[in-house]
């Protein structure tokens, strides 16, 4: 959800491999004609496995579900986009990943700093998903406190305990948080998700570099 240069979507069309498919959601295709991004997916070997659909990525993610039965079927959700809409696409990436194993990245969760003075729109619909994903039993968290944030959520599973580490759920009308119990189970899946995430931004940060170049 948010293509700007191409750069992550190389990274994740390398990864999923021949038979994988990656849907990049974007207003315009400025930015990847600016940086020809499709000739280096061609020259990648991966353009096959990319298909980008410009247009509004909250409608865009609407038609996936109630149009094309995609619900529940995504591996990988990547939110990069307008930061007012956060939540809106949070709620759909929701519907879109799937359960117990579905993982959603949602990037620029520190904002500059922004999420801390209240004074800008984009900053402040940041920090209230950021609140609201620290009560919300629907996913396991971890918020990684590198370049300008990035929460990494797993989708729980139907049969999976809720509650279980003491958030209580969220609740539109919550306002207070809980301690967070951690299980070894959490620990051991916070540390695989850690290192997932430090090698994708590893991998992004050598595509972009080749793709400046």
């Amino acid at each position: 959800v948010g293509v700007f240069r191409g750069s992550t979507t190389a990274y994740l069309a390398r990864g999923v491999g021949e038979d994988g498919k990656v849907i990049g959601l974007d207003i315009c295709k400025e930015f990847l004609d600016e940086v020809k991004a499709e000739d280096y997916w061609r020259e990648l070997g991966v353009a096959d496995r990319i298909e980008i659909r410009i247009g509004n990525a909250v409608a865009g993610m609407k038609k996936l579900i109630e149009d094309e039965d995609a619900a529940n079927t995504f591996d990988f959700i990547f939110i990069d986009a307008n930061k007012t809409d956060y939540d809106t696409y949070y709620e759909l990436a929701l519907k879109l990943a799937k359960p117990t194993t579905g993982i959603i990245a949602v990037d620029n969760t520190f904002f500059g700093g922004t999420v801390l003075d209240g004074q800008h729109a984009d900053g402040s619909a940041i920090d209230r998903l950021n609140k609201k994903i620290m009560l919300d039993d629907r996913v396991e968290n971890s918020m990684l406190c590198i370049c300008d944030g990035v929460s990494i959520l797993r989708k729980r599973g139907p049969d999976e305990k809720h509650n279980d580490d003491n958030r209580g759920g969220y609740d539109e009308n919550t306002t207070t948080t809980s301690t967070t119990a951690t299980t070894a189970a959490t620990t051991t899946t916070t540390l695989l998700v850690l290192l997932f995430v430090l090698l994708l931004l590893l991998l992004i940060g050598a595509v972009y570099t080749l793709i400046e170049d």
